[in-house]
């Protein structure tokens, strides 16, 4: 995934932050808010990310006290390779 391909998604400031073995991770700005991204570096990890979000989902809507914090994320699955985006 290039700066290009998330510009064009509505991403900006996009940094690399680190990786894993699996999964690249991103910072940036998106909608006017920092956002954190979860790439695959494999289109066989979707399930895992999908997982994730879904969890992370169901966690934020079943309501958590307030020093957990938990936020609503979005599986993106257009492009090559799969990723999820978390709003700080």
């Amino acid at each position: 995934m290039t700066p290009e391909f998330f510009a064009e998604l509505g991403f900006t400031d996009v940094v690399e932050i680190g990786e894993s073995h699996v999964f690249r991770h991103f910072r940036c700005r998106y909608d006017g808010k920092d956002a954190f991204i979860k790439m695959a570096k494999n289109p066989e990890a979707l399930d895992s990310l999908q997982r994730e979000v879904t969890y992370a989902n169901f966690m934020t809507d079943f309501g958590l006290p307030e020093t957990i914090s938990v936020l609503r994320g979005k599986v993106h699955t257009n492009g090559d390779l799969p990723f999820c985006v978390f709003p700080f």
